[in-house]
């Protein structure tokens, strides 16, 4: 599955879909939080054998640095922020690539842009963020896309599937498409290495 980026719509609000994880919804166990940071007080689940070790940093940059250079101008005149969050989902079904697709693509707006570089791994791009809530609208966005899967039959608690978010943030921590590619991946590892079902926002 090799969905092409989209070409952004009119914004529309992220507070409507998130709603209900404000409200409670959400498993308590479940941590958004900055890198190295501490969690919930959880043990760390080992993680199947099928998950890699690691995304490539090389693929990563050749295919998400071209899309987030104009994007990152674009905000930067526009006096807004930039979101890159990676979504890594080891385990589930071939078969159901498209499903899963459309299951994530749900849980944000349907403007912003979507790339797939890597096999299993999913770039979601959120752009024109008021930069005083960035950091607020990544944290909503990304308990949205582990809610849609932890409900799907295919991806939910007890099937092996294991679903970890990395996100950066621009330009509060990352200056540069090479520094926000650089800093979602290092996020998407570590939250890997906490047992999969959760996020972490990047550092610089």
């Amino acid at each position: 599955m090799s969905p092409s980026p989209t070409a952004p719509a009119a914004p529309a609000p992220h507070a409507a879909p998130h709603a209900a994880l404000r409200a409670g919804a959400v498993p308590a166990q479940r941590t958004v939080d900055v890198t190295g940071a501490p969690g919930a007080a959880r043990a760390p689940r080992a993680l199947p054998a099928h998950v890699p070790a690691h995304v490539p940093a090389q693929v990563l940059a050749q295919v998400l640095e071209p899309l987030l250079e104009p994007v990152l101008e674009d905000d930067h005149h526009r006096g807004t922020g930039t979101a890159l969050l990676l979504v890594e989902v080891a385990g589930c079904p071939g078969a159901a690539a498209a499903e899963l697709e459309r299951r994530m693509r749900s849980a944000v707006r349907a403007g912003d842009r979507w790339s797939s570089p890597v096999a299993g791994v999913h770039a979601v791009l959120l752009t024109g963020l008021r930069r005083s809530g960035a950091e607020g609208v990544v944290e909503r966005a990304a308990e949205a896309l582990l809610h849609a899967l932890e409900c799907w039959p295919h991806t939910a608690p007890g099937t092996g599937a294991r679903v970890s978010v990395g996100a950066s943030l621009a330009p509060a921590r990352a200056t540069t498409a090479a520094e926000a590619v650089r800093q979602a991946g290092a996020a998407l590892a570590a939250a890997r290495r906490a047992g999969g079902g959760c996020a972490r926002i990047g550092t610089a």
